[in-house]
């Protein structure tokens, strides 16, 4: 609900403006709330001022940190003169140098497929030629109906009547050009012409010549006539239907039961699961398998996840469902189709004897120390030179984003110790100008970064001490020149030494001790120390530890002392009104008596006249 503002009527008696009066007078009592909103306005900006500051030192303890880890700044790095055969890594284990390594056989999964004794098609039965095709279980029995096409000539086909023979008499009857028949052995319809064979339309209303496979067909010539046959058998599974309700060829024993594969129990029930869910099931549970349909060949595949000349162990436990697809090797139908992974074979001229070296897997790291080698394809006649080194890029690039960041703190800093305030500023860009100009503590962190990097590094020989002697120098306002041709030629010399400049680790550990020296170490103790931010007590109240960490919570806690004494003088003034309005209201009550006082004595005198 809106407040009703109150409504004052002041000076009714003596006529002077109360109101503009006490106004007057409270908003000289305003102007030291207006200049402690000023300063606390300034504060928010030197905070702002810290904070961007603070960031900048945050990167550059970040390209620091990289120079301070050896994998990292120095990285192994190994090249393959074939990587298509061949790629390889290398690790801070690696030794440089060159290796020659033959790539004879790579590594291969286990690949089993179903497969039955005396029987190629798959694991669906035959169709039946004088069934209709709407009860055909396989899948024939998805045939729609309406008009497929064959060389322009439509051709009706209804499954709820018709058989496959009458879709057979049907295409040969309708002066297509083409005989159709129906290969037995193979269970797949072919279509002969002595021209080539045109398939389907854009009005085509039936898919039958999808289900039968015809449609995707290649057309050959035989050398008198065009033929065209179905990719697969036409009594192939469904898959998507209760296996006791799809067209399986062996009849399941029983309707539920279990089986296993590498030693994983998978159970199913035949009225219910459907030999797309057996597999999802398969892949779920299995870790090291993966099972799939092949709508092409009618059979279930399994791989190996894992590559090597490792069998898959398949065995019914209760009922026959793993004889009935097919997949083991010597049951009372399947024979399933077993192809053994192979392992990978190499040979690394001086290893083993230059004898061959077999893996499982593709990927080795335990012949080449600190390499890894990963095969990718195999030729026994060919040699591969794997070559292993420092990557001195990556040192470069360490430096190079080091000074970067370097010099973006360092000219932050310059530019906010020297830069005058702007006369009349209007934006917030212009009011944080010079407000940090001189500061002490920004003096001191500034000459302490620079004296840092300019100090030479004890414990080297001195012709490798200063970054001066790499290529690096000091600029007249603090920032870092790099002279890229020194650099790179210091990198190329001797990158390790290069490296030890910035980390002099006496102790090969890659821990900064106490007692070790160089550029990044350095910069590492003060970054940490300046950018710290654990909590310390500080005039009653917790601030980080760190110098610059600390600079906007200081800044912070003066803000919010301006903000209660803000607040008191706003009570204050508050209380200050009504005090002025209560005495005029008590003026105007004594200018109104007097008023009436004079009134009543002017009527006597005029009364005695």
């Amino acid at each position: 609900m809106a407040t009703t503002p109150v409504v004052r009527f002041t000076g009714l008696v003596s006529g002077i403006d109360f109101d503009q009066v006490i106004e007057a007078m409270l908003e000289i009592r305003r102007q030291p709330i207006v200049r402690l909103q000023e300063q606390r306005d300034r504060l928010r900006l030197q905070s702002e001022l810290w904070r961007e500051i603070q960031q900048k030192l945050s990167d550059l303890q970040s390209a620091v940190s990289s120079l301070l880890n050896k994998n990292q700044a120095l990285p192994f790095s190994a090249t393959s003169s074939a990587p298509e055969l061949l790629r390889a890594t290398a690790n801070n284990n690696a030794v440089s140098g060159s290796y020659q390594v033959t790539v004879k056989q790579i590594a291969t999964s286990t690949r089993i497929s179903s497969g039955f004794n005396g029987y190629t098609l798959g694991i669906g039965a035959p169709v039946d030629l004088n069934t209709t095709l709407q009860s055909q279980r396989s899948i024939l029995g998805t045939v729609t109906a309406g008009t497929f096409t064959i060389n322009g000539v439509p051709i009706s086909v209804d499954p709820a009547v018709d058989t496959l023979n009458d879709i057979i008499n049907r295409i040969n009857s309708r002066g297509a050009g083409v005989t159709a028949s129906y290969d037995a052995a193979t269970d797949t319809l072919i279509l002969i012409s002595v021209n080539t064979i045109a398939l389907g339309s854009s009005a085509d209303t039936s898919n039958f010549l999808q289900v039968a496979g015809l449609l995707g067909s290649s057309q050959n010539f035989d050398g008198t006539n065009y033929v065209r046959q179905s990719t697969a058998h036409l009594g192939r599974m469904r898959a998507n239907v209760p296996l006791q309700n799809d067209n399986l060829r062996v009849t399941l024993s029983q309707t539920t039961g279990r089986f296993t594969i590498n030693g994983v129990t998978i159970t199913y029930d035949a009225s219910v699961d459907s030999l797309n869910s057996i597999i999802q099931r398969i892949n779920r549970n299995v870790p090291d398998v993966q099972a799939y349909y092949d709508p092409m060949t009618d059979k279930i595949v399994l791989v190996s996840k894992t590559t090597g000349s490792n069998s898959v162990a398949r065995a019914d436990i209760e009922g026959n469902l793993l004889d009935v697809l097919g997949f083991l090797d010597n049951g009372s139908n399947a024979r399933a189709q077993v192809n053994l992974g192979r392992d990978a074979i190499i040979q690394v001229a001086g290893f083993n004897n230059d004898q061959d070296i077999l893996r499982s897997s593709n990927t080795i790291n335990d012949v080449i120390p600190g390499v890894t080698l990963q095969l990718l394809s195999a030729d026994p006649n060919k040699t591969v030179t794997v070559t292993v080194g420092q990557d001195k890029t990556a040192l470069k690039n360490s430096i190079k984003a080091f000074v970067d960041k370097f010099n973006a703190a360092v000219s932050l800093m310059y530019q906010r110790l020297t830069e005058k305030p702007v006369e009349n500023p209007k934006t917030e860009a212009e009011k944080k100008v010079g407000l940090l100009r001189g500061d002490n503590t920004l003096v001191f962190v500034r000459s302490t970064l620079v004296r840092e990097v300019t100090t030479p590094v004890s414990g080297l020989p001195s012709d490798l001490q200063m970054l001066a002697q790499i290529g690096i120098r000091l600029n007249n306002d603090g920032t870092l020149s790099i002279e890229e041709t020194k650099l790179q030629a210091a990198i190329e010399s001797d990158a390790g030494k290069v490296f030890r400049l910035f980390f002099n680790d006496e102790y090969g550990d890659g821990v900064v001790d106490a007692t070790e020296d160089g550029i990044a170490v350095r910069l590492k103790r003060r970054l940490e120390d300046w950018l710290s931010s654990l909590p310390v007590a500080f005039g009653g109240n917790s601030v980080p530890k760190g110098v610059i960490a600390r600079q906007p919570t200081l800044l912070n806690l003066r803000m919010q002392d301006i903000d209660r004494r803000i607040s008191e003088l706003n009570e204050r003034i508050v209380r200050e009104e009504e005090r002025l309005r209560r005495q005029f209201i008590v003026l105007e009550q004594q200018i109104a008596h007097i008023q009436q006082r004079l009134g009543a004595q002017i009527s006597g005198f005029n009364t005695q006249a």
